[in-house]
């Protein structure tokens, strides 16, 4: 968290420091003392100088990638310190860059939360200033995100279909089971992407479980091989300041792959999203919270908002008129994965890795009995969505519909099915059941 320097604060450690040093030795701490707040200056050992980060981590030496279910080497250990370490200058810069996003330091002068003698005199309120930044920081992550998702999708996908995990074509045979056998791709300098989208990379990865489910079902075998390519990774992060520096020919070929500026910020204010009921792309603010430096009156937009990377999305249609937020996105990303998994056999996420080992697993139906075999338990989410769920999250999402979407209303429908339609056993049979599936 960005914190507030005050010269107080200073001047109490120092005296604090005098006296611990001249005087007395103080007495033993109450047990039931507070610990010491976070920031404090760790005391260091007699007799040594302060660690110098820079040349501990500067001199890494990294060999290509190790195989899959070895353990790391203590420089690939370095590099990662050295890669979070960017992250953390990122955060920082990103944070205290006054302005960013119309997001002004100044705004916490203005009625200074309940202090209003130090608002009257110009003084930050530091708590209002510490969330001013950490507001710019959520923004360039919210963008981050969108910009990770654009990059993805440019390595060409090859969808993973239902038929691949329980009855694939010899052709298609590892696609699913042979996929941890995958060749990893080769990387080099260039091929790089941008500091903030290596972040939000290095976060997918960080649950593996989701992470090769995502590269699975997307048919990104090579790049989940490889990996974190940490040798062109470190080689990118300068030793001594940990700035991510890269060639004119990487950034090049980022801007030509993903038609995105190298530069988080310097990508467009708004972003186009299609109306989760219907066709219409409607161009919506990233954020609501931005405010000119040059405003005199006394509204305040808060640090909440209304944009896409705000924590209360509201924007209204200008075609059907219906209200776009973060929950009827959801609703309507869960209904493409069903209209997908209907029309294209698309596998639906969550029901592609064995729910034991977290690895893909050939499944297989209860018999052989033509389409009326019972099809595995780890499809019946993917059954019980086609059959039960979809017709009412197509109809919740309908202009003019009484229930706002969201995916709270769909668990409650599943609950209901689970209790109600469902609890026949003729009618669970029936969802059980290999619909639209023939053996070849």
């Amino acid at each position: 968290m960005w914190k507030w320097k005050s010269k107080s604060h200073k001047a109490d450690e120092d005296a604090s420091g005098s006296a611990s040093s001249s005087g007395p030795a103080p007495a033993p701490a109450s047990t039931s003392a507070p610990p010491p707040a976070y920031g404090a200056a760790t005391p260091q050992p007699s007799g040594s100088g302060p660690l110098d980060l820079p040349a501990v981590l500067g001199a890494v030496s990294l060999g290509p990638t190790p195989p899959h279910g070895t353990d790391p080497t203590e420089d690939a250990c370095l590099a990662h310190l050295r890669l979070l370490t960017a992250f953390n200058r990122l955060k920082n810069e990103t944070g205290y860059r006054d302005g960013l996003w119309e997001i002004w330091d100044s705004r916490a002068n203005v009625g200074g939360g309940n202090d209003k003698a130090a608002a009257a005199a110009g003084t930050p309120n530091p708590d209002v200033l510490v969330k001013l930044r950490e507001k710019r920081w959520a923004v360039y992550v919210g963008r981050a995100v969108d910009r990770y998702a654009v990059w993805w999708r440019s390595f060409v996908p090859d969808m993973l279909l239902e038929r691949d995990m329980v009855d694939p074509p010899e052709e298609r045979r590892d696609r699913y089971e042979g996929f941890p056998r995958s060749e990893p791709m080769v990387w080099n300098a260039d091929m790089l992407p941008p500091l903030d989208v290596l972040l939000v990379w290095h976060a997918h990865m960080l649950n593996p479980r989701i992470y090769l489910e995502d590269c699975l079902r997307y048919g990104h075998g090579a790049l989940w091989a490889a990996g974190m390519p940490w040798p062109v990774v470190n080689q990118a992060i300068s030793g001594a300041t940990f700035d991510y520096v890269v060639s004119n020919a990487c950034v090049a070929q980022w801007e030509a792959r993903t038609s995105l500026a190298w530069c988080n910020e310097d990508d467009p204010d708004a972003k186009k999203i299609r109306c989760p009921s219907c066709p219409t792309m409607v161009s919506v603010p990233w954020t609501t919270c931005g405010q000119s430096r040059d405003y005199s009156g006394t509204k305040r937009p808060g640090i909440a908002g209304e944009g896409y990377a705000d924590g209360h999305l509201t924007q209204t249609c200008p075609s059907c008129s219906v209200t776009i937020t973060h929950e009827s996105l959801r609703a309507a990303k869960f209904r493409n994965d069903i209209q997908a998994s209907v029309t294209s056999d698309h596998a639906m996420p969550g029901t592609i890795l064995d729910l034991h080992t977290g690895l893909p697993k050939p499944l297989k139906y209860d018999s052989d009995n033509s389409n009326s075999a019972g099809c595995p338990d780890q499809l019946f989410p993917a059954r019980l969505a086609r059959r039960g769920l979809l017709a009412e999250v197509v109809e919740m999402l309908k202009p003019g519909s009484k229930v706002a979407p969201s995916m709270m209303v769909v668990r409650d429908n599943m609950e209901e099915n689970f209790t109600g339609k469902f609890a026949d056993s003729k009618n669970l049979k029936e969802v059980m059941n290999r619909h639209d599936v023939t053996r070849r």
